[in-house]
């Protein structure tokens, strides 16, 4: 699948005008290099329901196209969040991810709010929007954070990000608290035996997580490895002299189940692993040390939202997105990337018009790249109208089967004038237009969820040739790959 230097200069000048890809070469580069070997990727996924749904979604859509249709290596988990469960009510925990939706091979762990510690602790672990200590170093750290908790309690109407559709948010513990959970499973970032980064064996790794530092106090934690290649790393003090946030990592071989945590778990008294606050986990992943390759994180699934609600969730989530694309940047570098990410929009169908979808895309490009720690020239933009529904479809949403020609003409063309900004708009409707979602591949069926019932959504079964999410991104994908051809 090599591609001579003439094109991809060619691509990186050109502007693409249809009938399939509008606007900018540059993330055809991206995908090109990683598909090739000669660069890492990070796909950032942002979207409503469809981006995570079933716990599949766009978000799985991509990581299997990358990893299985493409064969790239897989060089990091996703980057998820800090450890709390989003929902207030449900499993008492552990809370596990489905294990596709967070990536293959790995599961998170999280836990809810208020729940007690294990022998050795003095306080529970909190949620990081619904714990206030009356302006002490966790509500300092929220104020500093700039993140809009408008609704945080409502799944639906929530303004905070929402990455893997349940989330994990930040947790805290508050200042001069001690905890430790009562089991290993908490807390943690989990590879799988058959995790793909660790596909050739014993495999040299590395946990990372962003937390939270504070002017003062005495707060500490230990990074540790529960399971194969275990290790527990040195104290690291949260008192960084200033309000903010940090990123800290432990190295590791492994070639098995490996559990990667900052909660020390049952032994965590025994072997001095107790965390002290004040103390907030806000972001963690495992990457593969001297590996170039991809990896797949949902930024935020927001059910039901519009693209005008997806772009007010990323102007208000404040310093966490800073956080959140910092990392993603640094960890890439720190595994032998240039620190190249792809931020995939799809949206639309929840009622969006022209002039809704183009100004929310703008919004979003603009405050993506104002965050953006390295080079304009290593972030790059694919967005997506969401898919088309039949004629004889008149369920919920419905509106969508005539409203979305107008909206899509507009997007094409928001892509061809949005390509200095390293931005593209594919057309779903060319490969995949209602006839082809509704017949599916015989004889497994509809690539829509349900084709009577619910054509908001497409078919997530994991096994299915009808998998409607994998068809489109495949479809993405060889857009992006035969773009200048």
């Amino acid at each position: 699948m090599g591609m001579s230097m003439m094109r991809r200069g060619a691509l990186a000048s050109i502007v693409l005008e249809g009938p399939t890809l509008y606007g900018s070469g540059i993330p055809s580069t991206f995908l090109i290099d990683a598909a090739n070997g000669d660069d890492s990727l990070d796909i950032i996924v942002i979207g409503d329901s469809n981006a995570g749904s079933n716990d599949y979604g766009y978000t799985v859509g991509w990581d299997r196209y990358l990893g299985y249709e493409l064969g790239c290596d897989m060089y990091a988990t996703p980057l998820l969040g800090g450890g709390g469960d989003y929902i207030l009510s449900g499993p008492t925990y552990p809370t596990q991810l489905q294990q596709n939706m967070a990536s293959n091979g790995v599961i998170m762990y999280g836990e809810l709010n208020g729940t007690t510690g294990g022998t050795g602790s003095t306080g529970p672990i909190r949620q990081f929007y619904k714990y206030t200590d009356s302006g002490g170093a966790i509500d300092t750290l929220v104020t500093y954070l700039g993140v809009n908790s408008t609704n945080y309690t409502n799944f639906y109407t929530t303004m905070l990000l929402q990455p893997n559709r349940f989330s994990h948010m930040p947790v805290a513990i508050a200042s001069g608290d001690v905890y430790g959970s009562d089991s290993a499973a908490k807390n943690a970032t989990r590879l799988l035996d058959d995790s793909p980064l660790m596909y050739d064996g014993a495999t040299s790794l590395q946990f990372r997580l962003v937390h939270g530092i504070f002017p003062s106090g005495s707060g500490s934690f230990k990074l540790r490895v529960i399971g194969s290649g275990a290790t527990i790393g040195s104290s690291i003090s949260t008192n960084g002299g200033i309000t903010g946030y940090a990123t800290s990592t432990i190295s590791f071989t492994a070639s098995a189940s490996a559990y990667c945590t900052w909660d020390g778990g049952t032994t965590a008294q025994a072997s001095g692993t107790l965390c002290t606050g004040p103390f907030a986990s806000l972001w963690q992943s495992i990457i593969r040390t001297s590996k170039k390759g991809y990896s797949v994180t949902n930024l935020t699934t927001s059910e039901g939202r519009t693209m005008v609600g997806l772009a007010d969730r990323l102007e208000g989530c404040g310093l966490l997105l800073d956080a959140f694309l910092k990392e993603i940047y640094e960890r890439q570098q720190a595994a032998g990337g240039s620190g190249r990410a792809l931020v995939f929009v799809n949206g639309g169908i929840n009622g969006d018009t022209a002039a809704n979808w183009t100004s929310a895309a703008d919004r979003m490009v603009a405050r993506i790249k104002a965050r953006w720690p390295g080079s304009a020239a290593n972030l790059a933009f694919v967005f997506t109208v969401s898919h088309p529904m039949t004629s004889a479809y008149t369920q919920t949403g419905s509106s969508w089967k005539t409203g979305r020609a107008a909206v899509s003409t507009a997007a094409n063309s928001w892509g061809i004038s949005n390509a200095g900004n390293n931005a593209c708009v594919v057309d779903i409707n060319q490969k995949y237009p209602p006839i082809k979602l509704q017949k599916g591949s015989t004889p497994t069926g509809t690539m829509y969820a349900n084709v009577t019932t619910d054509q908001l959504h497409l078919n997530s079964s994991f096994s299915s040739r009808s998998n409607g999410y994998d068809g489109v991104v495949g479809s993405i994908g060889s857009a992006l790959l035969s773009a200048g051809t």
